[in-house]
């Protein structure tokens, strides 16, 4: 039967959305111009802030919009209908090679434009609109959430609603979703089959106790699933959940058995109809396979474990096994980094997680009817939150607790998938097959260790990352050294920057260059040195001092440019360091101070100035007349300020002679940038050139005499 071919059944499933999403997949139109007026219901729970609110409306022209309102100002609710006035702009976010951005994830709910609205334009028309059912939602959301927050200090208040209810509930700390990253347990913050199995079972005690008729339980079941579905935000993880509990609960009011691999496939089916896309997202996958763990891994491994191992014993590996094994390869694929801590963690967190997660459900049933009992019961929660995170704290601190891995080819995590499958059905056979299926396990694993290194070519490549209004440059030498010159801001560091670096697998930096001290360009550095530690890190200018104690912290060699020098990465790639000149600038123009850097590749250089201005390049331009002529020529120019007015001056593009330039700005950005004098000057020069705004990321290899450039965004040629 096809219920008991359940890696059959999927893979035509997934086949059939990669055929059927491409149909799904509507054109995204372009964005009017000019101030546009909105009128609509918002259909999300808004997010406000100090200064910024931001929601999602259903406008009867344009669809769903995202909207950014620049005020806190008034209480927004679900279900309110608004009229509002503002800049109506394409979603746009960091565009990068194998990165998915958020605007990818609004496409695929058909959002294709943000909303713009300053203060005082966005008035209230009505209230109580939208969904009855989704607003009673948010409402009893709004004060489950309270409950734990008037009963437990933080972050334990966040902590434990995001364990029962996700974290949309009530984020936590960064600093605290890394450390749940590292330590591979951040399924903990996802709301799964784990919070829908306790809430149904509940209900079902609940209504026999009541002696309510099968109707009347079945009834009362769904709508608490509903509404916990609609509370948790119907991510994919929580929707299969719901789903799949749903159809249990209709086989039990027909008294049918329930086949569980007949429920995940239907389940499956009801996602796929209404999106063909989320078979491609990665909740979805990982959920699946950790469900898929623990109904076809869990009993085998059980059974083959419990010959040597006590039966106490032999449950909990199985449980903690069975999902690393079914999920790692999904893990990797998407996300290219791995918790090597996370197996032994899970093996201890697992009965701790079941009472954290049985107690929060309790508390927060008894705060609704008498808050003091949720103080109560929450003493207990609080005692297990605290070791909690004493846990995750020592996981995560372990050296290489996790780690960057390039991302497998597609065919090799199929393959994997095979032999799981083959060996666990293997596990009570004899000793041959086993060491059969071991050994192509062996060959798979080496076939992905090797499979980057046979097909990488010999090249120096350069990665201008697209991090918005801002710098980031990932220079990799055809003999294995990184380098990395700015990080762009603190958010370009989180969504760009540092995903780039995991997806290539990349654990170690051999040097990062600050070319000076503006946010734009070291602001996401914080968070690259909680991931990875360059060997060292090169300055000019001075650097902030919050982010000079972290680097101290981090014990990382810090040295600062203030002569011009060359440094050997290896025999044939070098860098020369061009530093400003002593008493350039003031501390009103950082800029002038920036430091220049020339990497040279055999008979192929790249020049990247940073935000130099042309006061800056004419500094460089002195130096050059009284050193060596070709010092500034280069087959690539970086052009410096993001392509302002201010730079590229026709003597200093015509002392680099470049071949192609590049230039870094952001999408929209408000300094206008790169401005029509700059590219006047490169178009009279002939020099054409790339823009991250409408390229993405841009990349360029050399074999040090040949080059090519490679924007992410194909269509979008070199303008000349």
């Amino acid at each position: 039967m096809l219920t008991k071919r359940p890696l059959v059944f999927f893979t035509m499933l997934f086949l059939l959305g990669l055929v059927f999403g491409k149909q799904y997949l509507a054109v995204p139109p372009v964005a009017p111009s000019g101030l546009v007026q909105l009128t609509g219901i918002i259909i999300s729970d808004p997010s406000q802030g100090e200064k910024v609110s931001k929601f999602i409306i259903s406008d009867y022209k344009y669809g769903a919009v995202s909207v950014v309102y620049l005020a806190n100002e008034p209480l927004l609710r679900y279900g309110d209908r608004v009229r509002l006035e503002g800049i109506l702009q394409n979603e746009s976010s960091y565009k990068n090679p194998g990165i998915s951005s958020f605007s990818d994830y609004l496409t695929t709910r058909k959002i294709f434009f943000q909303g713009i609205v300053g203060s005082g334009d966005l008035m209230i028309v009505a209230r109580n609109r939208g969904n009855p059912l989704k607003r009673l939602a948010i409402s009893l959301k709004s004060k489950l959430v309270a409950i734990h927050q008037q009963t437990l200090p933080a972050p334990c208040d966040s902590l434990l609603n995001s364990i029962i209810f996700g974290n949309q509930a009530t984020p936590l700390p960064e600093g605290l979703q890394q450390e749940y990253k590292k330590a591979g347990i951040i399924h903990l913050l996802v709301v799964s089959g784990s919070q829908v199995a306790l809430l149904i079972g509940s209900c079902l005690w609940l209504c026999r106790l009541l002696r309510f008729s099968v109707l009347n339980t079945f009834l009362t079941a769904s709508i608490f699933n509903l509404l916990f579905l609609l509370i948790t935000g119907a991510e994919p993880s929580i929707t299969r959940a719901s789903i799949m509990a749903e159809i249990a609960l209709i086989g039990r009011s027909l008294g049918r058995d329930n086949d569980v691999y007949t429920t995940m496939a239907a389940a499956a089916l009801v996602l796929a109809v209404f999106n063909p896309q989320i078979l491609l997202n990665a909740g979805f996958q990982l959920s699946f396979a950790a469900t898929w763990a623990l109904v076809f891994g869990v009993p085998k491994l059980e059974r083959s474990f419990s010959r040597k191992l006590p039966k106490w014993l032999a449950g909990p590996s199985a449980l903690a096994v069975a999902p690393f094994l079914f999920t790692t390869p999904l893990t990797i694929f998407q996300f290219s980094g791995l918790s090597l801590v996370s197996l032994p963690f899970n093996f201890i967190l697992i009965p701790w997680l079941e009472l954290l997660v049985t107690l929060g459900f309790i508390s927060t049933l008894a705060g609704l009817l008498w808050l003091p009992l949720a103080f109560f019961l929450n003493g207990a929660n609080y005692f297990l939150l605290l070791v909690l995170q004493v846990l995750v704290h020592f996981f995560a601190g372990l050296p290489l607790s996790y780690i960057f891995l390039a991302a497998p080819p597609l065919v090799l995590v199929l393959l994997f998938y095979v032999w799981l499958l083959v060996f666990l059905e293997n596990l009570q056979s004899n000793k041959y097959s086993a060491k059969l299926v071991s050994g192509t396990l062996l060959i798979i694993l080496l076939a992905w260790g090797t499979s980057n290194f046979i097909s990488a070519p010999r090249l120096l490549t350069i990665t201008m990352i697209d991090v918005g209004q801002g710098d980031s440059i990932l220079v990799e030498t055809p003999r294995g050294k990184k380098i990395l010159i700015d990080t762009g801001d603190k958010n370009a560091g989180k969504f760009a920057v540092l995903p780039v670096l995991q997806r290539k697998g990349i654990n170690y930096l051999d040097l990062f260059i600050a070319s000076h001290e503006h946010d734009d360009h070291i602001g996401g550095l914080p968070l690259l040195l909680g991931n990875i530690k360059p060997g060292k890190y090169l300055e000019a200018t001075e650097t902030p001092k919050e982010i000079s104690a972290i680097i101290k912290r981090a014990k990382l060699p810090q040295f600062k440019v203030t002569e011009q020098m060359r440094y050997q990465l290896d025999p044939d790639t070098k860098i020369l360091f061009l530093p400003p000149v002593q008493g350039a600038g003031d501390e009103a123009n950082v800029n002038e101070k920036c430091l220049s850097i020339k990497v040279i590749y055999k008979h192929f250089s790249m020049l990247f100035t940073g935000d130099l201005d042309q006061a800056g390049e004419a500094n460089l331009l002195n130096v050059m007349r009284q050193g060596p002529a070709d010092l500034l020529r280069a087959n690539i120019l970086k052009v410096g300020h993001h392509g302002s007015k201010g730079s590229s001056s026709t003597d200093f593009l015509k002392a680099v002679a470049p071949q192609a330039a590049l230039i870094s700005c952001g999408r929209h950005n408000k300094f206008g940038h790169p401005h029509r004098d700059a590219l006047q000057r490169l178009d009279q020069l002939h020099i054409p050139y790339y823009r991250t705004d409408r390229s993405g990321a841009i990349t360029v290899k050399t074999d040090g005499e040949r080059f090519f450039i490679k924007p992410y965004i194909a269509e979008h040629r070199p303008c000349k």
